[in-house]
C-alpha cells in the first residue's frame, strides 16, 4: 500500500515515507535497507514527475482559485501523456467534482472515465449516484444511471423506479432537450430487452410492451410540452421501431403525423423520402419529393431539396420525372435569384442609416463636449475675476453684464446728446410761451408712460416768427460761407449730436403722435440737427424726422 502511494505526488509525501521508515523498523528490520532503497526510488520518481510536470498545473490552480478551466488543462494533460496513471486520473477528478460538483458536463466525463478504465460495479454506482443528487436536472446523467442500471443487471423495476424518481423531482421537465434523454436511455433499455434475433422472432406480448412504453413517452413529453419535441426524436425512434416490428404503415402514419406538425422543415421531408426509399418505394418517394417541391410551400432550405431531388431522378427516375424536377429546380433558382435582388439592398440601406445616426451622435457629443469645456473655461475665468474684485457685480460673459453695459453705453449716450445740444434750442425752450410748455409736458408723459418708443413720430412744422434785419444778415453770411466752401468754417461749426431719446426732446419739439417710415434706433448720429429746418439735412415737412433716419 505504502508503494503504491508513492507513485501518486500529494502534499505529505515526505511524511508518507517516514510512516513507511517506521513500519519497516518496527516489523522488518532485517530487510530495512532494502526495502528503503526501493521506496526512495519511487519517491524519487514521484517528485521529479510533481516538481518538473505537475507543478505548473498546480500553480495554475492555486492562483486561480480552483477554477474549472485550469482543472480541465490538467485532467488533458494526465490522459494524455504516455505515462498516465488511472489512479492518478480518477484523484484528480475527485479534487474537481468536490469543487465544482454543480457542473453536469464534469460528473458526465467522469463518468465516461470510469467506464472505460475501471468498469467497477460499486464505483460506478456509488459515484453515478453522486452525481444525479448533485444535479438532478441533468437528462444526460439520468441516461447514464440507466445505462449502469442495465451494466450491472439490474432489474426492470429497477429502473422503472429510477425513472419515477426522475421525474418525481420535476427538474428534468424545465427543458424538453433533459426529459427526451432521460425517455430515450428508458426506451433503449426496454428494446434491448427483446431479443430480435431469436427464432420465431417477436412475441405480440413483447411487441405490445414496447409500444406502450413508446406511448407512455410521448403522453409524458405532451404534458410538460404540448408542442412536444421540435427535434421529433422520439417520433424517429419509434417509426424505425415499428419498421422492426413489420409494420410499415404504422410507420409511415408516424412520419406523416411529423410532416404535418414540422412541413417547413427541410430535413424532415429528406428524412421521409430516406425511409421510403430504404424500403425500396421509390415511387413514393417521387410523389414525397413533389409533395414538398411544391412551389406554395416555403421550406426553410429549399435549394437542398431541389438538389436531393435532382439527384434522384437522375438514378431512379423517368424523363418526364426528369424534366419535371429540372423545371422545380429551375423555376426555383429564378425565384431565389429574384429575392436575393429584392432582398439585399435593404441591409446596406439599414447599414446607412446606422452608419448616420452614428456620425450625428459623435457629432452632437463631441458639440456638447465643446460647449462644456467653452462654460467650464468661463466659469474659471469667472472665478478668478470675483477673487480679484469682489465688489464686482457682474462676469464677463454672462448675460446681465452684456445688458448692464449695453444699457448704460446707451444712458451715457443720451446725456452726452443731450448736453450738446446748441444754445439756440436752450434759448427757444426758455422763449417758449407757457401754454407750450404744458402741452409739450403732457405730450412727454404720455410718452413716458408708454415707454420707450421704438420710432420718432413725426412733428409738426413750427411757425417761424419774421426774421429780423440782424437774422437776414447772418443767414445770408451763412450761406455765402457754404457756397464759397469753407471748411474751416464748416469744422468749427458745432453739429448736434441726436442719439437723445425721445422724451428728453419732447419739451422742444412737440409730436403729433404719427408714424414715420423709418424706425429711430439712438445708435447712429444725425447731420446738422441745429440746421434741419431749412438746410441740407431735412426734406421738405418734417426734415428732422426723415433726416435722421438716414
Amino acid at each position: 500500500m505504502y508503494l503504491k502511494r508513492f507513485e501518486i505526488p500529494h502534499e505529505t509525501l515526505d511524511a508518507t515515507f517516514s510512516a513507511y521508515s517506521s513500519l519497516i523498523s518496527a516489523h522488518d528490520a532485517a530487510n530495512w535497507e532494502s526495502s528503503m532503497i526501493s521506496a526512495n526510488k519511487a519517491v524519487a520518481i514521484t517528485r521529479r514527475r510533481y516538481d518538473e510536470e505537475r507543478e505548473p498545473f498546480e500553480r495554475a490552480l492555486v492562483q486561480s482559485t480552483n477554477a474549472l478551466q485550469d482543472f480541465q488543462a490538467y485532467l488533458d494533460w494526465e490522459r494524455s501523456h504516455s505515462h498516465s496513471d488511472p489512479f492518478a486520473v480518477r484523484t484528480l477528478f475527485e479534487r474537481a467534482v468536490a469543487v465544482h460538483c454543480l457542473v453536469p458536463a464534469l460528473w458526465e466525463e467522469y463518468l465516461f472515465y470510469l467506464f472505460d478504465k475501471f468498469n467497477v460495479q460499486n464505483a460506478l454506482w456509488d459515484t453515478t449516484e453522486r452525481a444525479v443528487r448533485n444535479c438532478p436536472w441533468s437528462g444526460d446523467l439520468w441516461a447514464v444511471y440507466t445505462r449502469v442500471l442495465e451494466i450491472n443487471n439490474a432489474s426492470r423495476e429497477d429502473v422503472l423506479v429510477l425513472l419515477q424518481r426522475a421525474l418525481s423531482i420535476g427538474l428534468i421537465q424545465i427543458r424538453v432537450d433533459d426529459l427526451v434523454k432521460t425517455l430515450t436511455a428508458l426506451c433503449d433499455y426496454e428494446q434491448r430487452r427483446i431479443d430480435w434475433d431469436k427464432d420465431g422472432g417477436v412475441t405480440e406480448e413483447e411487441k405490445a410492451g414496447l409500444r406502450a412504453t413508446f406511448q407512455e413517452m410521448f403522453k409524458t413529453i405532451k404534458q410538460s410540452f404540448p408542442d412536444g419535441d421540435p427535434y421529433y426524436r422520439l417520433e424517429k425512434y419509434y417509426a424505425e421501431i415499428e419498421t422492426r416490428l413489420g409494420d410499415v404503415e404504422k410507420a409511415r402514419k408516424v412520419w406523416e403525423e411529423v410532416v404535418r406538425k414540422h412541413g417547413l422543415e427541410t430535413e424532415v421531408w429528406l428524412r421521409y423520402i430516406e425511409f421510403e426509399r430504404r424500403l425500396g418505394n421509390l415511387q413514393r418517394c417521387e410523389k414525397l419529393f413533389q409533395r414538398a417541391g411544391q412551389p406554395q410551400r416555403t421550406l426553410d432550405w429549399p435549394e437542398r431539396l431541389l438538389e436531393t431531388w435532382e439527384a434522384f431522378e437522375h438514378e431512379h427516375g423517368t424523363i418526364k420525372s426528369l424534366h419535371l424536377a429540372l423545371t422545380r429546380v429551375r423555376r426555383r433558382a429564378m425565384e431565389v435569384q429574384a429575392m436575393a435582388m429584392e432582398v439585399q439592398p435593404l441591409p446596406q440601406v439599414g447599414k446607412k442609416k446606422k452608419q448616420r445616426k452614428q456620425t450625428a451622435e459623435k457629432f452632437l457629443e463631441a458639440k456638447h463636449k465643446k460647449r462644456a469645456n467653452q462654460f467650464a473655461k468661463r466659469a474659471a475665468k469667472n472665478e478668478e475675476k470675483r477673487k480679484r474684485n469682489p465688489g464686482s457685480e457682474e462676469l464677463e460673459g454672462s448675460p446681465g453684464a452684456k445688458k448692464s453695459k449695453q444699457e448704460r453705453n446707451n444712458r451715457e449716450g443720451s446725456q452726452e446728446s443731450i448736453e450738446s445740444l446748441p444754445d439756440a434750442d436752450q434759448e427757444q425752450q426758455q422763449e417758449q410761451p407757457p401754454a407750450a410748455e404744458k402741452e409739450a409736458a403732457a405730450e412727454s408723459s404720455k410718452l413716458n408712460l408708454m415707454g420707450p418708443p421704438s420710432f420718432v413720430p413725426r412733428r409738426q412744422p413750427k411757425k417761424m416768427p419774421p426774421p429780423t434785419q440782424a437774422s437776414s444778415e447772418t443767414a445770408a453770411e451763412s450761406s455765402l460761407d457754404v457756397k464759397a466752401g469753407s471748411s474751416a468754417e464748416a469744422a468749427v461749426a458745432p453739429v448736434a449730436d441726436t442719439t437723445t431719446s425721445v422724451p428728453e426732446l419732447s419739451s422742444s419739439l412737440p409730436f403729433d403722435g404719427r408714424p414715420m417710415t423709418r424706425f429711430y434706433t439712438g445708435q447712429r448720429p444725425h447731420a446738422k440737427l441745429a440746421t434741419s429746418r431749412g438746410g441740407r439735412g431735412g426734406r421738405g415737412r418734417g426734415g428732422f424726422a426723415r433726416g435722421a433716419g438716414r
